[in-house]
């Protein structure tokens, strides 16, 4: 079951229906130059021009330029294409009978002029891929809706590749596949395209039937995958995350979506739905001027956009094991605060639904240091843990930034407007969370102080923190110590802003532990950042009955000696 967010509104009296005339089976849809929408029509080779209202306004037939005379090319899925054009693609699948229908297996540019620029066979750069060739060489031979291939959803992303939804097949889980088809121009001119990524996403059973794409991420319809009824659904993704469910579809069969303004338009296909007696299409078939001949359009508020971007993902090797490093983006406050930021994501093989454990780092340490000097992956394997490990600079994890703030102790650069416990716990958490819970965060020094005060100021992040040498106790901190000027930098002096020092004070913040069970660690000859600041914290939580654990290491100071040695409690203080 799915439930619909607030502000989405999907009930028929809400969202009311339009109808749009001149044929039945809207398969596909996209932005026509000049304005209004270009729809597919999945009985024939044309493309159906629309004004903004919704009111016919001429047809081009694309099968002539193509070769293909007047064939049913069975369009499914459109996407913006550079220079103000278009894609199009066919479903790449067979016949309901099983019978080859090779003008099926088109991708096709149309220009901004409404030219068709050409087309391309894009199936043999699917079945030749070494990750899911096989599965789609031995469902090729059956009928679309009995397991064959058959793609119903095309979108592009920022870089003009191309992304394939499969409404079919789904493998051996009951998951709809997706493909990002590289260099798709390629194609056109004689050359091939490849395979670059691949994702198979949950949809509860549900293939892929519509998507576009909005900001970083996608709007995606799922639908019934064979032939039988079911129910329609929309989700947002993320690429590398999972699929996270939005709102039921109901009353309609989207095939087409397109983001308009504020609105999100889908149209449905209507082929079988009777009217006067007999199904759309027949109708059409007799005359597509009929009254009775058209499809729904329904509008809906658009769902608001996740407050990150993925900029980019690289593979990067560390001690052996294979990590991802990721460049998220994100933006706060209506867009007013911006920040870019990396993270390290490690996933132990066959763990790929396990919760995932966030490090938060020291001031100006490299996020790698953790497995360069700790061995932090070798932990993730033995306890079963993802890792996602910030990079933070100087991050001292404040809340707000002040104009006393120095622009050189901003932790993302000068120009970085989101403070760092807001980055941590309004963009780069619930982008992790997108792919799974969050089993713990652990932190060393500033970072072991980002551990305690983030899920302080977001409640239900997590329940578990390992805070090794951390500095809780803002009041505590002598003025002329390192550790009370690098907080100054960011608040300005505390005898003249104390309560922008109380506002991230852990501390003053005791009565919000509740929820959390909390490790503390520390060195007994730790000069940087003295015992008494754990020792306190540790107090503050007994006295309020909050589960704490308190490990004092008489010989040890403020290092990775330290750090090295009491790391694995963490792991297993998560793991209980």
């Amino acid at each position: 079951m799915i439930a619909a967010l607030p502000g989405l509104l999907l009930g028929s009296a809400l969202a009311a229906d339009v109808r749009w005339a001149g044929f039945c089976d809207a398969s596909a849809v996209a932005e026509a130059p000049g304005g209004g929408f270009l729809v597919a029509n999945d009985e024939d080779d044309r493309l159906y021009r629309f004004d903004p209202s919704g009111a016919p306004a001429g047809s081009l037939a694309l099968g002539p330029a193509l070769g293909l005379g007047g064939a049913e090319l069975d369009l499914e899925g459109a996407a913006p294409a550079p220079g103000g054009g278009s894609w199009w693609i066919g479903s790449l699948g067979r016949s309901k009978t099983g019978e080859a229908r090779p003008e099926r297996r088109r991708l096709i540019l149309v220009g901004a002029d409404l030219s068709v620029v050409g087309g391309a066979d894009p199936l043999p750069a699917l079945l030749e891929d070494p990750a899911v060739g096989p599965l789609l060489r031995a469902a090729e031979p059956s009928p679309p809706k009995a397991g064959g291939i058959n793609v119903e959803a095309l979108a592009a992303d920022d870089a003009g590749r191309l992304w394939l939804g499969l409404r079919s097949p789904l493998d051996a889980r009951g998951r709809a596949l997706l493909l990002r088809l590289d260099e798709p121009e390629a194609l056109l001119g004689g050359g091939a395209a490849s395979v670059g990524a691949r994702h198979w996403l949950d949809l509860g059973g549900r293939g892929l039937r519509a998507m576009v794409r909005q900001g970083a991420t996608y709007l995606l319809v799922a639908g019934p995958s064979g032939g039988g009824g079911g129910d329609f659904a929309l989700y947002r993704w993320t690429p590398g995350a999972e699929p996270e469910p939005l709102a039921p579809l109901e009353g309609l069969r989207p095939e087409a979506i397109a983001i308009t303004g504020e609105e999100l338009l889908m149209l449905s296909d209507d082929g079988t739905e009777r009217r006067g007696g007999a199904p759309c299409k027949a109708l059409w078939r007799e005359d597509p001027a009929r009254p009775e001949v058209s499809f729904r359009a329904r509008t809906l508020p658009l769902p608001p956009a996740p407050p990150w971007a993925v900029l980019s993902e690289t593979p990067e090797h560390l001690s052996g094991r294979s990590w991802r490093r990721v460049e998220l983006a994100g933006a706060l406050d209506g867009g007013t605060l911006t920040a870019t930021g990396t993270v390290w994501l490690y996933t132990p093989e066959g763990r790929e639904g396990a919760p995932i454990l966030l490090g938060l780092p020291g001031w100006k340490f490299s996020s790698t240091t953790w497995e360069e000097r700790a061995a932090v992956g070798a932990l993730a394997d033995r306890y079963g843990f993802r890792l996602a490990l910030a990079d933070m600079n100087t991050s001292i994890y404040a809340s707000s930034f002040y104009p006393e703030t120095a622009a050189d102790f901003r932790w993302c650069g000068p120009d970085c407007g989101i403070p760092g416990a807001r980055w941590v716990g309004e963009v780069l958490a619930p982008w992790l969370r997108t792919a799974g819970p969050i089993g713990g965060i652990f932190g060393l020094s500033t970072g072991a102080r980002g551990a305690v005060l983030v899920p302080q100021l977001y409640e239900g992040l997590t329940d578990r923190v390992c805070a090794m040498s951390g500095t809780f106790d803002l009041f505590a901190l002598s003025p002329g110590s390192g550790e009370y000027q690098i907080h100054q930098v960011i608040y300005g002096p505390r005898d003249v802003y104390p309560e922008r020092w109380r506002r991230d004070d852990s501390l003053s913040r005791a009565d919000q532990l509740g929820g959390l069970s909390v490790l503390l660690i520390h060195g007994g000859l730790d000069t940087a950042v003295p015992p008494t600041q754990s020792e306190a914290l540790a107090a503050a939580m007994e006295a309020r009955g909050l589960p704490v654990g308190l490990t004092i290491d008489p010989a040890a100071g403020h290092s990775w000696a330290l750090w090295e040695r009491h790391l694995p409690e963490c792991f297993a203080a998560f793991a209980e």
